[in-house]
Protein backbone atom coordinates (compact mmCIF):
# COMPACT_ATOMS: atom_id res chain seq x y z
CA UNK A 1 0.00 0.00 0.00
CA UNK A 2 1.31 3.71 -0.60
CA UNK A 3 2.06 5.60 2.15
CA UNK A 4 -0.94 7.70 2.09
CA UNK A 5 -2.66 4.61 3.09
CA UNK A 6 -0.67 3.31 5.61
CA UNK A 7 -1.37 7.36 7.03
CA UNK A 8 -4.52 7.04 7.40
CA UNK A 9 -5.37 3.16 8.52
CA UNK A 10 -2.94 3.90 11.31
CA UNK A 11 -3.86 7.21 12.10
CA UNK A 12 -0.81 8.63 11.33
CA UNK A 13 0.44 11.40 9.61
CA UNK A 14 2.60 11.09 6.16
CA UNK A 15 5.32 13.28 7.60
CA UNK A 16 5.29 11.28 10.99
CA UNK A 17 5.92 8.38 8.61
CA UNK A 18 8.99 9.22 7.04
CA UNK A 19 10.25 10.42 9.96
CA UNK A 20 9.93 6.49 11.08
CA UNK A 21 11.21 5.65 8.36
CA UNK A 22 14.59 7.78 8.31
CA UNK A 23 14.94 6.37 11.84
CA UNK A 24 15.11 3.43 10.77
CA UNK A 25 12.24 2.29 12.61
CA UNK A 26 9.54 2.17 10.11
CA UNK A 27 11.37 1.23 6.79
CA UNK A 28 9.12 0.91 3.75
CA UNK A 29 8.43 -2.77 2.20
CA UNK A 30 9.75 -1.49 -1.25
CA UNK A 31 10.27 2.23 -2.67
CA UNK A 32 10.03 2.96 -6.37
CA UNK A 33 13.49 3.78 -7.86
CA UNK A 34 11.44 5.82 -10.43
CA UNK A 35 9.66 8.01 -8.37
CA UNK A 36 10.96 6.91 -4.93
CA UNK A 37 7.48 6.90 -3.47
CA UNK A 38 7.25 4.54 -0.55
CA UNK A 39 4.78 1.55 -0.23
CA UNK A 40 4.28 -0.29 2.91
CA UNK A 41 2.51 -4.17 3.88
CA UNK A 42 -0.96 -4.32 5.57
CA UNK A 43 1.12 -5.76 8.51
CA UNK A 44 2.88 -2.98 9.21
CA UNK A 45 -0.18 -1.21 10.18
CA UNK A 46 0.35 -2.25 13.53
CA UNK A 47 3.90 -1.15 13.59
CA UNK A 48 3.37 2.24 12.99
CA UNK A 49 0.59 2.09 15.64
CA UNK A 50 2.78 0.95 18.33
CA UNK A 51 5.62 3.03 17.15
CA UNK A 52 3.40 6.47 17.54
CA UNK A 53 2.07 4.48 21.19
CA UNK A 54 5.65 4.09 22.61
CA UNK A 55 7.34 7.45 21.56
CA UNK A 56 4.33 9.49 22.82
CA UNK A 57 5.50 8.28 26.15
CA UNK A 58 8.47 9.19 25.54
CA UNK A 59 10.66 5.81 24.97
CA UNK A 60 13.84 6.21 23.40
CA UNK A 61 14.80 5.21 19.79
CA UNK A 62 16.50 2.20 20.74
CA UNK A 63 13.84 1.47 23.37
CA UNK A 64 11.52 1.48 20.02
CA UNK A 65 13.83 -0.49 18.23
CA UNK A 66 14.36 -3.24 20.90
CA UNK A 67 10.40 -3.66 21.61
CA UNK A 68 9.76 -3.97 17.90
CA UNK A 69 12.56 -6.71 18.05
CA UNK A 70 12.07 -8.73 20.71
CA UNK A 71 12.36 -12.17 20.21
CA UNK A 72 9.72 -13.40 21.96
CA UNK A 73 6.47 -12.76 24.58
CA UNK A 74 9.36 -13.24 27.24
CA UNK A 75 11.87 -10.63 25.78
CA UNK A 76 8.97 -8.76 24.91
CA UNK A 77 6.86 -8.52 28.71
CA UNK A 78 10.98 -7.68 30.38
CA UNK A 79 11.29 -4.63 27.72
CA UNK A 80 7.59 -3.56 28.72
CA UNK A 81 8.09 -3.67 32.30
CA UNK A 82 11.81 -1.63 32.07
CA UNK A 83 9.45 0.67 30.35
CA UNK A 84 7.34 0.67 33.21
CA UNK A 85 9.79 1.26 35.94
CA UNK A 86 11.42 4.03 33.48
CA UNK A 87 8.23 5.78 33.50
CA UNK A 88 7.69 5.43 37.28
CA UNK A 89 10.96 6.85 37.79
CA UNK A 90 10.57 10.00 35.36
CA UNK A 91 6.82 10.49 37.17
CA UNK A 92 8.58 10.64 40.23
CA UNK A 93 11.55 13.08 39.52
CA UNK A 94 9.04 15.36 37.62
CA UNK A 95 7.13 15.25 41.03
CA UNK A 96 9.90 15.71 42.88
CA UNK A 97 10.87 18.53 40.20
CA UNK A 98 7.70 20.17 40.95
CA UNK A 99 7.50 19.74 44.56
CA UNK A 100 11.25 22.05 44.62
CA UNK A 101 9.74 24.40 42.23
CA UNK A 102 7.08 25.30 44.85
CA UNK A 103 10.11 25.89 47.28
CA UNK A 104 12.30 27.97 45.72
CA UNK A 105 9.54 30.01 44.15
CA UNK A 106 8.30 30.33 47.99
CA UNK A 107 11.65 30.90 49.48
CA UNK A 108 11.67 34.34 51.00
CA UNK A 109 14.01 36.73 48.93
CA UNK A 110 15.83 38.15 51.83
CA UNK A 111 17.13 34.89 53.38
CA UNK A 112 20.59 35.32 54.69
CA UNK A 113 23.42 33.54 54.06
CA UNK A 114 26.95 33.85 55.88
CA UNK A 115 29.93 33.97 53.92
CA UNK A 116 33.43 33.68 55.64
CA UNK A 117 36.71 33.84 53.31
CA UNK A 118 39.34 31.41 55.44
CA UNK A 119 42.41 29.85 54.97
CA UNK A 120 42.67 26.21 54.58
CA UNK A 121 44.93 23.39 54.07
CA UNK A 122 45.72 21.20 51.39
CA UNK A 123 43.38 18.52 51.47
CA UNK A 124 43.27 14.87 49.95
CA UNK A 125 40.43 13.06 49.04
CA UNK A 126 39.41 9.45 48.03
CA UNK A 127 36.93 10.00 45.10
CA UNK A 128 34.99 8.26 42.71
CA UNK A 129 34.53 10.65 39.12
CA UNK A 130 31.86 10.12 36.56
CA UNK A 131 30.17 12.43 33.51
CA UNK A 132 27.22 13.93 34.08
CA UNK A 133 24.81 15.71 32.50
CA UNK A 134 23.67 19.33 33.42
CA UNK A 135 20.29 18.50 33.17
CA UNK A 136 20.73 15.52 35.56
CA UNK A 137 23.17 16.45 37.58
CA UNK A 138 21.44 16.45 41.57
CA UNK A 139 20.40 13.01 40.67
CA UNK A 140 23.53 12.17 38.57
CA UNK A 141 25.61 13.28 42.16
CA UNK A 142 23.10 11.67 44.67
CA UNK A 143 24.68 8.21 42.37
CA UNK A 144 27.68 8.53 42.59
CA UNK A 145 27.50 9.48 46.36
CA UNK A 146 25.70 5.88 46.88
CA UNK A 147 28.31 4.08 45.19
CA UNK A 148 31.34 6.26 46.94
CA UNK A 149 29.39 5.25 50.70
CA UNK A 150 29.33 1.50 49.44
CA UNK A 151 33.01 1.45 48.69
CA UNK A 152 34.33 3.55 52.27
CA UNK A 153 31.91 1.23 54.04
CA UNK A 154 33.70 -1.32 52.20
CA UNK A 155 36.85 -0.41 53.00
CA UNK A 156 35.98 0.33 56.68
CA UNK A 157 35.93 3.60 56.78
CA UNK A 158 33.57 5.49 59.15
CA UNK A 159 29.73 6.18 58.02
CA UNK A 160 29.92 9.15 59.55
CA UNK A 161 32.28 10.53 57.21
CA UNK A 162 31.14 13.45 55.41
CA UNK A 163 30.91 13.21 51.41
CA UNK A 164 32.33 16.19 49.36
CA UNK A 165 31.01 16.70 45.76
CA UNK A 166 33.49 18.55 43.64
CA UNK A 167 32.17 20.38 40.30
CA UNK A 168 33.59 22.95 37.87
CA UNK A 169 33.49 26.44 38.53
CA UNK A 170 31.46 26.99 35.28
CA UNK A 171 29.30 24.23 33.88
CA UNK A 172 28.92 22.98 30.34
CA UNK A 173 26.34 21.05 29.09
CA UNK A 174 28.02 17.63 30.26
CA UNK A 175 30.80 17.93 33.39
CA UNK A 176 33.22 16.00 35.72
CA UNK A 177 31.34 15.50 39.19
CA UNK A 178 34.16 13.83 41.54
CA UNK A 179 32.36 12.67 45.22
CA UNK A 180 33.99 11.59 47.68
CA UNK A 181 35.35 11.72 51.56
CA UNK A 182 38.39 13.18 53.12
CA UNK A 183 41.31 10.81 54.23
CA UNK A 184 44.23 10.39 56.25
CA UNK A 185 47.84 11.00 54.40
CA UNK A 186 48.60 7.33 55.58
CA UNK A 187 45.44 5.38 55.00
CA UNK A 188 45.66 3.40 51.63
CA UNK A 189 42.57 4.85 48.98
CA UNK A 190 40.03 2.12 49.29
CA UNK A 191 39.57 -0.07 46.19
CA UNK A 192 37.76 1.42 43.17
CA UNK A 193 38.36 5.01 44.39
CA UNK A 194 40.95 7.30 43.36
CA UNK A 195 42.82 10.66 44.87
CA UNK A 196 41.78 14.18 44.62
CA UNK A 197 43.56 16.89 46.02
CA UNK A 198 41.72 19.96 46.86
CA UNK A 199 44.54 23.18 46.94
CA UNK A 200 44.96 25.13 50.08
CA UNK A 201 44.59 28.33 50.82
CA UNK A 202 41.86 30.94 50.93
CA UNK A 203 38.53 29.77 50.67
CA UNK A 204 35.16 31.62 50.50
CA UNK A 205 32.35 29.01 51.78
CA UNK A 206 28.58 29.06 53.47
CA UNK A 207 26.46 26.86 54.59
CA UNK A 208 22.79 26.59 53.34
CA UNK A 209 19.87 24.63 55.28
CA UNK A 210 16.95 23.52 52.82
CA UNK A 211 16.97 20.78 50.40
CA UNK A 212 19.16 20.44 47.59
CA UNK A 213 16.92 22.04 44.66
CA UNK A 214 16.90 25.67 46.53
CA UNK A 215 21.04 25.23 46.28
CA UNK A 216 21.04 27.68 44.13
CA UNK A 217 20.23 30.45 46.54
CA UNK A 218 23.17 29.58 48.31
CA UNK A 219 25.39 29.68 45.27
CA UNK A 220 23.90 33.45 44.35
CA UNK A 221 24.45 34.67 47.99
CA UNK A 222 28.06 33.14 48.05
CA UNK A 223 29.54 34.79 44.37
CA UNK A 224 27.91 38.23 44.94
CA UNK A 225 28.92 38.37 48.37
CA UNK A 226 32.51 37.74 46.76
CA UNK A 227 32.43 40.46 43.93
CA UNK A 228 31.36 42.73 47.02
CA UNK A 229 34.55 41.69 48.68
CA UNK A 230 36.51 41.77 45.48
CA UNK A 231 37.67 38.10 45.61
CA UNK A 232 37.62 35.83 42.16
CA UNK A 233 36.11 32.30 42.39
CA UNK A 234 38.65 30.16 41.11
CA UNK A 235 36.74 27.06 40.88
CA UNK A 236 36.42 24.56 41.51
CA UNK A 237 33.00 24.57 43.42
CA UNK A 238 33.03 22.13 46.72
CA UNK A 239 29.72 20.49 48.14
CA UNK A 240 30.03 19.01 51.68
CA UNK A 241 26.80 16.89 52.92
CA UNK A 242 26.58 17.24 56.13
CA UNK A 243 23.43 15.37 56.77
CA UNK A 244 24.17 11.72 56.14
CA UNK A 245 21.00 10.08 56.79
CA UNK A 246 18.84 9.79 53.88
CA UNK A 247 15.51 10.41 56.06
CA UNK A 248 16.44 14.04 57.44
CA UNK A 249 13.16 16.18 56.25
CA UNK A 250 14.28 18.27 53.23
CA UNK A 251 14.15 21.96 55.30
CA UNK A 252 16.70 20.27 58.00
CA UNK A 253 19.29 19.41 54.86
CA UNK A 254 22.96 21.18 55.92
CA UNK A 255 24.87 21.84 53.10
CA UNK A 256 28.33 23.74 52.93
CA UNK A 257 29.53 25.38 49.75
CA UNK A 258 33.07 26.49 49.38
CA UNK A 259 35.07 27.92 46.27
CA UNK A 260 39.07 28.90 46.47
CA UNK A 261 39.18 32.34 46.16
CA UNK A 262 41.98 35.22 44.95
CA UNK A 263 43.07 37.20 48.01
CA UNK A 264 42.16 41.05 47.98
Amino acid sequence: MPIGRLARLSRLSVRLLRRYSDDGLLPPAWVDPQSGYRYYRPEQVRAAATIALLRSLGVPLAGVRDILGAADEVALGALLRAEQARAEEELRARAQALAGLERLVRTPPAIHYDVAVSDRPVRRLAVLTGAVSVEDLGPGTARLCDAVSERLASAGVGAGEALVAIFPLDLTDTVTVAVGASLPAHRPLPDGLTEWTLPGGAWAGTVHVGPYDALALAYAALFERLAELGHDALGPVEETYLTPSPSTPPEEIVTRLAVPVSRT
